[in-house]
């Protein structure tokens, strides 16, 4: 269709207040793991507008193009075994918030009904003799490297499965996607590393009590039996469920600019596509699943940990005729609050990736922000099509509330909340080959760039596409 100048940048104005001046949500994830999930290889701006795009460019094509409905199946394979610490130093995937302190375990408060695990009673009075439990909590004993009497626990994380998508064009511009997964993840322990060392007496942190050999003695060479007596499942995670529902209504219109100017070396001919996108999203809700696995050391959310969201995402599309598509997009996601029973909280400011109790907490977690910049080309090479896109997430810290009055002053919640946010930077690259006018078969690859509190997680998706 033809339209002025007035509209065009009336168009325009309407597309960039909602892409920056409104409040947006666009539904990335909570997941440290899988921050942005793709379910195709397809251009993740497509929306069943091929069709509508031919008819500018290519009315031949067109006319053997279908985009009713469209389908999409994608087996992938995630993998990562290390990240980056919120202050981006590379680390084991279990050191992400921190190495696991031992010392640190018989320190703070004992809460209510709970007693201190025997070993580190025993503990306690080898290494700190007259000190009765709950009463320790001496800062200057923990080694500020976390070094002495600290594990480093390297991991290997491990992500299959199949994704689904099912999109449909309604009326108007409007359509409407689902969104599916069935993963299989597991996540193992290579082995638990004590830091003590420093046997020749060259340690910067060497304190007189308790001794190296103690702190071994009593709470490294003991970490199994004292696991076992907090509850801790430090075996390996390993387990098969429906990843996420995600609902999309999305619209999304083509303005064609320039078709008839005479200089088209100076005013190219192109398309101006603004689109938006409002989501919702369930997590599968497998309670028994939920709270055994935070007493499951290696456990590893599916989709947003049973947190249902909502999210709108905006962008723009420049489409020239011939050459290449240039575009954007940001979005925000919301994470409704849920409670918990059993989560595992600090009792003392002092404990690091491992904490000796659990309770019963209220968790909201903070708002996710991505912003996206692609650059595609459809058929640039006889029936083969690619796209390259410049992905940023990043979640802003939760909050945690204790349910119980009797918590307070012995767990300490904000001292987990502010280890809740997380950055990453990503790129997908993707091509797909039509094997006919509507369906096409692809790869893409989902390469790290960088984190902050997250997986270095690399993805890679296989997928078949067909539109009717």
């Amino acid at each position: 269709m033809m339209i002025t100048h007035k509209q065009i940048i009336r168009a325009f104005i309407i597309a960039w207040c909602c892409a920056i001046n409104i409040p947006l949500f666009g539904l990335s994830s909570l997941a440290k793991n899988d921050p942005y999930p793709v379910y195709n290889t397809l251009d993740p701006h497509t929306f069943l507008y091929t069709y509508e795009k031919l008819k500018v460019t290519d009315p031949k094509s067109a006319e053997r193009k279908h985009d009713n409905v469209g389908l999409s199946i994608a087996p992938f394979g995630q993998n990562a075994d290390r990240g980056r610490n919120l202050n981006g130093v590379k680390v084991p995937l279990g050191d992400l918030t921190g190495r696991w302190s031992m010392l640190a375990l018989m320190f703070g408060p004992t809460p209510t009904g709970k007693t201190m695990a025997p070993t580190l009673q025993t503990a306690l009075t080898n290494l700190f003799p007259g000190v009765a439990p709950g009463d320790l909590n001496d800062g200057s004993k923990i080694d500020p490297a976390q070094n002495f009497g600290f594990f480093s626990v390297p991991l290997k994380y491990r992500k299959r499965g199949i994704r689904f998508e099912l999109a449909a064009d309604i009326y108007a511009g409007f359509g409407l996607s689902v969104q599916t997964g069935i993963v299989s993840m597991t996540q193992t322990s290579t082995g638990f590393l004590d830091q003590t060392g420093c046997d020749d007496f060259s340690c910067p942190f060497d304190p007189v009590t308790p001794t190296r050999d103690d702190v071994r003695t009593y709470l490294m060479h003991e970490w199994k039996t004292i696991a076992k007596e907090i509850q801790l499942d430090i075996g390996s995670f390993c387990e098969t469920s429906v990843e996420e529902v995600r609902i999309n209504l999305f619209w999304r219109r083509g303005f064609e600019l320039n078709r008839d100017e005479e200089d088209e070396s100076c005013h190219p001919h192109f398309l101006l596509i603004p689109f938006f996108m409002v989501s919702g999203g369930a997590s599968p809700g497998d309670e028994d699943r939920i709270v055994g696995g935070f007493n499951k050391a290696f456990f590893t959310p599916f989709g947003n940990n049973d947190h249902n969201t909502i999210g709108f995402t905006a962008g723009l599309n420049f489409d020239f005729v011939d050459t290449v598509e240039i575009g954007g997009e940001v979005g925000v996601t919301h994470f409704f609050s849920k409670n918990f029973e059993k989560f595992r909280l600090p009792t003392s400011e002092w404990q690091s990736g491992v904490y000796p109790f659990f309770t019963d907490v209220r968790v909201s977690p903070g708002f996710n922000w991505h912003f996206g910049a692609k650059i595609s080309s459809y058929h640039f090479l006889e029936c083969l099509s690619g796209y390259f896109e410049y992905i940023q997430v990043r979640h802003s810290q939760d909050k945690i509330e204790l349910r119980k009055c009797e918590d307070q002053g012995i767990f300490f919640p904000n001292q987990l909340e502010v280890l809740t946010g997380f950055e990453v930077k990503l790129v997908n690259a993707a091509l797909n080959y039509d094997i006919s006018p509507n369906i096409n078969l692809g790869i893409m690859g989902q390469i790290p760039l960088s984190q902050k509190n997250a997986y270095r997680s690399s993805t890679i998706l296989f997928s078949f596409a067909a539109t009717f």
